[in-house]
């Protein structure tokens, strides 16, 4: 069998022939030869590349502008986080990201980065608190040594009231060092 097209000298057109010879007993008895026209596939073919030319370009900007939607639909708890993590200073680490609690990468990065500022307000709060606490434990000896100094030294005394006051004085250094 085989396939030929040809030029109707009439009319122009693409014509089709399909001859597949007719064995009978391993004899050639015939031929068989079928032709059709092929301006409807022509026509057809020719409306699927133009359809093809316009809706792919089409098609190509509509998918890219909806994965660039949903890329920042996505990335967004993620420019959230890294604003949020911009205003966090040592004076105010009271700021969390607040993303709703989800099983994805993000979610568990959010939650863990909420729960580390969580860690280090509390552990920022104890060091102020600590500082607090050592300045008063500090400020009352010295306000008592220095009292006890002053007090001294605004007349003379006896050998045994300086000793009194340096007693004083040692008292108060080892309530500091302690």
């Amino acid at each position: 069998p085989a396939f030929t097209t040809i030029i109707d000298p009439a009319t122009q057109d693409e014509i089709r022939i399909y001859a597949a010879p007719i064995l009978a007993r391993d004899e050639l008895v015939g031929f068989v030869q079928v032709a059709r026209n092929l301006n409807d596939v022509n026509r057809t073919l020719q409306l699927l590349f133009l359809t093809l030319l316009i809706s792919v370009p089409l098609l190509i900007i509509v998918a890219g502008a909806s994965g660039y939607f949903l890329a920042a639909r996505a990335l967004r708890p993620i420019d959230d986080s890294t604003r949020t993590a911009r205003n966090i200073s040592a004076q105010d680490l009271s700021a969390r990201l607040h993303l709703p609690a989800t099983e994805d990468e993000v979610g568990r990065l959010a939650a863990t980065f909420d729960a580390m500022l969580s860690r280090l307000d509390h552990a920022f709060r104890r060091e102020r608190q600590f500082t607090a606490d050592a300045s008063h434990e500090l400020r009352t000896p010295l306000a008592a040594m220095q009292t006890i100094i002053d007090s001294t030294l605004t007349r003379r005394r006896t050998v045994d009231e300086y000793e009194q006051a340096l007693t004083d004085l040692k008292d108060e250094a080892e309530q500091m060092r302690k």
